[in-house]
């Protein structure tokens, strides 16, 4: 997942439409996701978290309505932004779009500034709505790309560290949505510990969507707050999983093939990347290093920190 790339999932089972769009949106800091049809739709968008989806309301398998509502239905893509696109005219059928739960509606056939003008209005929109996210009560991603701008700009060496859950859909699918926010509000408190305890006061924690946090601190304290972060984390994230769970050390669940298998318990990867170590001209090519360290770790089963190492070291 990118941090400082504002997402955008388009979605519409006409692929030169899709392409349409992207063209009328494109923009450097913008990373573009593509589904053409409802359920992989709402694969996309529960695994990368958009910052706004373009749903399109005809598609095979679900209809943008019933994709909007599963999308609202929960918690971790509750909040996010949509604009419906359809060719209907009749009232009933936009009123029962805005039902759903979509946060506009663009008549087709639109003029290209018309639906430009509609997906900025919307980001603003939420961007003041959202500047704190209600659930773990941090910064959310907005605010959290503005703190990295802000520390790119000042000049002085400066640490981001990525935190992300490891086989958190899982847990989701086996305990339910209600006890997966539990375990994301006290993550929360738990990196907070993490920062209390080895970090200082000016360092930063946000919370960017999901099972993802960003802490920014400077480049001598990201491997004690991260290291500390993890023992918290082993420390307590049994304590979430039922005693039989817990006592085997794994519990069944489903990938998102729909194949069930055996999951052990969650564990969490954290990347980071020094300012002083790398050099990156853009919040965007930020985003691509932490997203190659990521893969990184996410190949290791188990809590984990990785530092970005310039070759050669």
């Amino acid at each position: 997942m990118e941090i400082t790339a504002q997402k955008v999932l388009l979605v519409d089972d006409e692929l030169p439409l899709r392409r349409l769009a992207e063209q009328i949106l494109r923009r450097p800091d913008r990373t573009f996701f593509h589904a053409a049809d409802g359920g992989e739709a709402l694969d996309i968008a529960f695994s990368e978290k958009p910052d706004i989806i373009v749903l399109d309301y005809m598609m095979p398998n679900k209809d943008g309505i019933q994709v909007c509502q599963e999308l609202r239905a929960n918690p971790f893509t509750a909040h996010t932004p949509i604009i419906m696109v359809s060719a209907a005219q009749e009232l009933e059928e936009r009123l029962a779009m805005m039902r759903a739960g979509c946060d506009d509606v663009v008549t087709k056939p639109y003029a290209p500034q018309e639906l430009a003008a509609r997906v900025e209005m919307v980001l603003a929109r939420t961007e003041r709505e959202l500047a704190t996210d209600s659930l773990t009560r941090l910064p959310g991603n907005n605010p959290t790309r503005q703190e990295i701008r802000r520390r790119m700009a000042s000049g002085e060496p400066f640490a981001l560290c990525y935190l992300d859950l490891d086989k958190f859909k899982a847990y989701v699918d086996r305990y339910g949505f209600e006890r997966a926010s539990g375990v994301i509000e006290q993550v929360a408190r738990m990196i907070e510990q993490g920062m209390a305890e080895c970090g200082q006061a000016d360092d930063f924690l946000g919370h960017i969507g999901g099972d993802d946090f960003v802490v920014v601190t400077a480049p001598q304290r990201a491997r004690p707050v991260c290291e500390r972060c993890i023992e918290i984390f082993e420390q307590r994230i049994p304590a979430f999983y039922d005693e039989a769970d817990r006592q085997r050390g794994y519990i069944v669940s489903r990938h998102r093939s729909g194949e069930t298998d055996q999951f052990n318990l969650m564990t969490i990867s954290v990347v980071i990347a020094c300012s002083d170590r790398v050099r990156i001209e853009s919040p965007h090519e930020l985003a691509e290093l932490v997203a190659d360290l990521k893969a990184e770790a996410k190949a290791v089963d188990q809590s984990i920190v990785v530092e970005y190492q310039p070759p050669g070291e």
